[in-house]
């Protein structure tokens, strides 16, 4: 009765394990890509802001399309956990659609994971560019 119950933990703790790493590709998990989109279907505007406890400080924004598609292709999901208390965040990422904010996302310091590593490097490549712009 033993050697069924661990097989059968063993079995469900793989699954688990296959889904978990299925996450960070939002794509091979068929609705999450639906409902990604569903929640965002037009952003046109992303501002950028530096996370301060005493009040975030606006960076930029972005409209290039090119690079807001890149932002919502890249299937963002977000772990709650680690953004609870905001310690490790550093930008937010505030998303506009026609003038309306459809959301935000943010980005940590450090080597904490809020979003998926593909996402992460988006929002990345758009800080970036307005730090780049910023600079004589």
């Amino acid at each position: 009765m033993l050697v069924p119950g661990i097989l059968l933990l063993v079995c469900v703790l793989a699954v688990l394990g296959n889904w978990i790493i299925r996450l960070d590709k939002p794509a091979s998990v068929p609705f999450m890509e639906e409902l990604y989109f569903a929640k965002y279907p037009a952003i046109d505007c992303i501002e950028v802001y530096e996370f301060g406890y005493q009040g975030c400080v606006l960076l930029g924004e972005t409209t290039d399309p090119e690079l807001i598609g890149r932002y919502v292709s890249a299937h963002r999901w977000e772990d709650t956990y680690a953004i609870c208390c905001d310690e490790a965040t550093a930008y937010v990422f505030k998303e506009y659609a026609n003038g309306w904010s459809v959301g935000d996302s943010r980005l940590p310091r450090g080597k904490t994971r809020y979003n998926n590593r593909k996402f992460a490097a988006v929002q990345k490549e758009i800080l970036g560019t307005l730090l780049e712009d910023e600079i004589p």
